[in-house]
């Protein structure tokens, strides 16, 4: 995965559920937590949000 975009954390979100919503397509079947395995670890703050918001959907 390339760099986060450093203009902000909307930009950081929508880049990590692009790449959520890419692996879903790639393997439905894989879970939240081995997508989010891959994700970068300078965006944690972020992650959590995400994390947050698709636990609780």
């Amino acid at each position: 995965m390339d760099a986060l975009d450093p203009s902000g954390p909307a930009e950081d979100a929508m880049h990590l559920m692009a790449h959520t919503m890419g692996r879903l397509l790639q393997d439905p079947t894989a879970t939240f937590e081995q997508i989010t395995a891959s994700w970068p670890r300078n965006n944690d703050q972020t992650a959590a949000e995400i994390r947050r918001w698709w636990h609780g959907w």
